[in-house]
């Protein structure tokens, strides 16, 4: 079983847990940003990527956004079903959309659980379906290097999680986004979140 796969199943078994430990998040911690975010959006098309249970979804549906979400976690998509979302279950690295779909797309602690090595090209393919000039938000934790660790209330569960320092995440971003608006929060003692509200890059042409 490789760390996708791994992580995978810590959402499938412990779905209830992580929706009850994460209920109060984005209320808590990112409404500022999050409002910022729909403030920006050209257009009402939403995608949340790595939707989990539906919370962040549920904010984007109660203010008008017609809100997309796709999880690895088969688990999580039934959670979503439950309450009406329209949601797919999906690789986040290979997303079936086709180009321009969404005029935002919201990536909030969900990319963090992609390998180093592999999230330039998943970074690339938000970017694939994000609409020129498009409105990116994403949310990843502040430290060094990749680790695969259990966590607390999944039994043991592993999954992994990729770490990065703010120059790191905005030297990758700056490839394809001009970055607006930048926040940091602490939602326990040991994690940082580094949190980035950017526009995607207008392609030049000749």
């Amino acid at each position: 079983m490789d760390e996708k796969q791994e992580t995978r199943l810590a959402y499938e078994q412990y779905a209830d847990v992580f929706e009850q430990k994460a209920a109060s998040y984005l209320e808590r911690y990112i409404k500022d940003d999050a409002n910022q975010f729909l403030s920006l959006l050209p257009g009402r098309r939403v995608l949340d990527v790595g939707c989990g249970p539906g919370r962040d979804l549920e904010f984007f549906s109660r203010s008008g956004m017609a809100a997309v979400g796709v999880d690895n976690a088969q688990s999580m998509v039934d959670k979503c079903h439950g309450k009406g979302f329209r949601v797919y279950q999906m690789d986040l690295e290979h997303l079936t959309f086709e180009p321009d779909s969404f005029d935002g797309v919201w990536a909030y602690a969900s990319l963090l659980h992609v390998p180093k090595c592999r999230f330039p090209s998943t970074l690339q393919e938000m970017m694939r379906v994000l609409d020129e000039e498009g409105i990116f938000y994403l949310g990843m934790k502040e430290g060094v290097g990749e680790v695969m660790k259990p966590s607390a209330g999944m039994g043991g569960q592993r999954r992994l999680f990729s770490f990065y320092s703010r120059q790191e995440l905005e030297t990758v971003l700056d490839q394809w986004c001009e970055i607006l608006h930048f926040s940091s929060t602490v939602p326990a003692s040991d994690d940082v979140f580094l949190n980035f509200l950017c526009r995607k890059k207008k392609v030049m042409t000749k």
